[in-house]
């Protein structure tokens, strides 16, 4: 029989489409609060309709039982809150979108709250604009936010850049979620590998970015700024035919014209704003080496703090509920 557990700790849930990731929180601030994960691939994508439950309370198990902790918090009524993919349409609870303007206590009013026994699972809903939506950034976005003190007595607006398959840009301003965008620049980048003309002279996948690859990247970031991102996309195709340019090579320089053209596209003829950038530590990396190319300020967040954000804003989100 493991111990009760405090009445601060409760469990996070990043579920979305790829991955499934469970983390058991003390309540504190992370990363120290944190007292025990568990990461699965098994995303929405992989699980059968109707299996949702059972995979949950199987991993949910796993999770607590190392930490001593499962008989008890199942007992006791153990609190989870849920991010991610896993409450669309797509997923285990649909739960439907808060509209921006939009901050903790919003996102808060729009939660489902079901129950397994006595356990109590909380699923977040996302937010929308009028043409747009997120689902899971704005737990990350908060989480970013509580680490780095940009609450309500925030002076101006901050924008954050998420990159991945699907980057968002977020502008925040008083701890909430005042717009933002969505760019479509990784799917379209692996996209271009498989089913175009270009892919004849690319890799059958993107190429890992790094080492001597860089030059290529920043020749695309250039690129970008001379001719314009769609414009240039060509010469993926162009540079490997004329000056033998290897595949590898071309898939950087595919690169840096994606990112590069995606960056000159949201900040041109806005007004500046503090910007940090997100994401995975390779990923992230490009994106702030394509704005210091573009002689665009943007500082980056932590990494550390990328990796745990998501469990760090549904930290943040669930202490208003214990006060």
């Amino acid at each position: 029989m493991g111990t009760e557990a405090p009445p601060g700790e409760f469990v996070a849930v990043d579920w979305g489409s790829s991955r499934l990731r469970l983390r058991l929180l003390s309540g504190e601030p992370l990363p120290g609060g944190i007292l025990g994960e568990r990461t699965t691939d098994e995303g929405i994508g992989a699980v059968e309709a109707g299996r949702h439950e059972a995979v949950f309370l199987a991993n949910l198990e796993r999770l607590l039982g190392a930490a001593g902790r499962w008989e008890d918090f199942a007992a006791t009524g153990g609190d989870v809150y849920f991010a991610g993919m896993i409450t669309s349409t797509l997923g285990w609870v649909p739960t439907p979108y808060v509209t921006v303007p939009a901050g903790p206590s919003e996102v808060l009013a729009g939660r489902r709250v079901e129950r397994i026994g006595r356990l109590r699972l909380h699923f977040l809903p996302g937010i929308r604009s009028a043409d747009d939506i997120l689902r899971g950034e704005e737990v990350e976005t908060f989480g970013i936010c509580s680490a780095l003190g940009l609450g309500l007595d925030q002076a101006g607006a901050t924008l954050l850049v998420l990159p991945g398959t699907h980057s968002k840009w977020i502008q925040v301003s008083a701890g909430r979620i005042q717009d933002f965008s969505t760019v479509l620049t990784g799917d379209l980048h692996a996209g271009l590998h498989r089913s175009t003309l270009l892919a004849r002279t690319l890799p059958p996948e993107p190429a890992a970015v790094e080492g001597d690859l860089l030059g290529a990247f920043d020749r695309g970031v250039d690129l970008a700024k001379r001719d314009g991102g769609l414009t240039s996309l060509f010469k993926a195709r162009s540079l490997p035919v004329l000056e033998g340019m290897a595949p590898r090579a071309a898939s950087a320089l595919l690169s840096g014209i994606l990112i590069g053209g995606e960056i000159l596209e949201r900040i041109r003829g806005r007004s500046p704003l503090p910007t940090l950038v997100g994401g995975a530590a390779r990923l992230g990396d490009l994106y702030l080496r394509a704005f210091k190319g573009l002689r665009t300020a943007a500082e980056r967040v932590p990494e550390r703090l990328s990796e745990y954000a998501s469990a760090e804003g549904l930290r943040f989100l669930r202490a208003p509920d214990r006060a």
